[in-house]
């Protein structure tokens, strides 16, 4: 599990994963799936503007580093009328 929110330690682990991968196999991305939100989000509060807009911005770097489309899944709460707060 990832904190790609907050841990710059983390998000380069997988930036060094994913060339190593690149370099290993040819592989090359058009999507990359972030599988969930909650656990890519590094305890931050998912309903904090503030932690939300981090996470966007190391989304949008890995976007922009692997040059292809980008998905996060993040499940609905229990609550239908909150959306998709927990």
């Amino acid at each position: 599990q990832l904190n790609l929110r907050s841990s710059v330690e983390d998000f380069n682990a997988l930036m060094l994963a994913v060339v190593t991968l690149v370099e290993e196999t040819g592989i090359q991305f058009s999507l990359a799936i972030v599988d969930t939100l909650a656990r890519a989000f590094g305890g931050g509060n998912e309903n904090d503007t503030a932690d939300m807009m981090t996470f966007v911005v190391s989304m949008g770097k890995i976007q922009e580093f692997l040059n292809c489309g980008l998905m996060v899944l993040h499940h609905s709460g229990k609550n239908v009328q909150l959306g998709a707060h927990h």
